[in-house]
């Protein structure tokens, strides 16, 4: 019997967690460390799907304090090979310490998360 889509996110996401040193390219890094923000510490990840046997995609986002001087959202930018980021104005759920402040939203995107786990890849 197929795993239920609920215990699919439940192995992807700690997958995610273990491949986490290895997905986050330097240039993020270093983008997160200027933003003063812990890489450890983002606002929520979610598993798109299986690309291929081995790799995934994921998605994610973290917050900082500050605001967009410019209107509308900003256009994704590479930073890795299968790694993008981009800017927008805060629409998602952000960490408990940050709430009531004016936040910007960095969002990613993965697509090449190699498996980790040694349990059955999620699809």
């Amino acid at each position: 019997m197929p795993p239920s889509r609920k215990s699919e996110k439940v192995v992807a996401l700690p997958n995610f967690l273990a491949a986490r040193t290895e997905v986050f390219p330097s240039a993020f890094l270093s983008l997160l460390e200027t933003l003063g923000i812990d890489p450890a510490k983002d606002g929520e990840v979610y598993h798109n799907g299986r690309l291929s046997p081995g790799k995934h995609h994921y998605g994610g986002w973290f917050h900082f304090i500050g605001t967009l001087d410019e209107s509308g959202d900003f256009p994704p930018v590479e930073l890795g090979p299968a790694f993008t980021v981009h800017l927008c104005h805060k629409s998602a759920p952000s960490l408990q310490e940050l709430k009531g402040r004016p936040l910007v939203q960095l969002e990613f995107t993965a697509s090449s998360v190699p498996w980790r786990l040694n349990e059955p890849e999620a699809d």
